[in-house]
């Protein structure tokens, strides 16, 4: 396996977004490579009116940005890697973005979460790892447990 310089993570700041990055900050400290996390928001208007709008389309989608940046950066922060970690948000199709930033990045890999797979088979030639985000490991043992103690 070719060794990577770069590894991009396309994420959605929660929860589940946080596994995904963990990942990648592993792989970067074992394989010695620079990450970078992006967050594509699917902005669409979809909804235009006859009434004078309090907020154009613009100014919607800059507002949405400017808080998807701030919870990245939290996401980041609580990670301990927000000064080593580069993380941006663009607004735009997921299935196209998340390729064109990786191939604009200088990507080698994209880290993406089993739930945000992108489709990046249409929009990026490199290397991809589909990850599970991290959950508790004894999730399926306590269920269990608890069906037992039912009956």
């Amino acid at each position: 396996m070719a060794a990577y310089r770069r590894v991009l993570c396309a994420v959605q700041p929660d929860g589940r977004g946080e596994g995904v990055v963990r990942r990648a900050l592993r792989m970067a400290r074992l394989e010695g490579c620079e990450v970078g996390v992006v967050v594509v928001m699917d902005f669409h208007t979809g909804f235009e009116s006859d009434h004078i709008p309090f907020r154009t389309p613009a100014e919607i989608k800059a507002e949405m940005v400017r808080y998807l940046e701030g919870r990245l950066q939290g996401m980041l922060e609580k990670l301990g890697c927000r000064e080593w970690v580069r993380g941006w948000v663009v607004a735009g199709d997921p299935e196209r973005e998340v390729g064109r930033q990786a191939g604009e990045w200088g990507a080698d890999l994209v880290v993406v979460g089993s739930r945000e797979s992108y489709a990046l088979q249409r929009s990026w030639r490199g290397d991809v790892l589909v990850v599970q985000p991290e959950s508790d490991p004894w999730r399926g043992l306590k269920m269990a447990l608890s069906f037992q103690s039912v009956k």
